[in-house]
């Protein structure tokens, strides 16, 4: 169910002001399972799992803010 509605998801995304984030692959186990030391309550991220969600958001949260700030300088 989960990847059904991340394929939903994908299509919004425009890359420019919408912007999908495919992340799961990084948290998940090579059966495709959340494992515990990415989340030890199987519902929370642990250390690790925010570990990985970091290096996957950090580099898009870097160009969108690089985005931002040529378009939009403050004020």
């Amino acid at each position: 169910a989960v990847a059904q509605v991340n394929r939903l998801i994908r299509y919004c995304a425009d890359g420019e002001h919408i912007v999908y984030a495919q992340i799961g692959d990084r948290l998940l186990d090579s059966d495709g399972r959340l494992n515990a030391s990415v989340s030890p309550d199987w519902l929370h991220f642990g250390e690790r799992g925010y570990e990985l969600l970091a290096a996957s958001l950090e580099p898009l949260l870097d160009r969108a803010l690089a985005v931002a700030d040529s378009c939009c300088p403050p004020k």
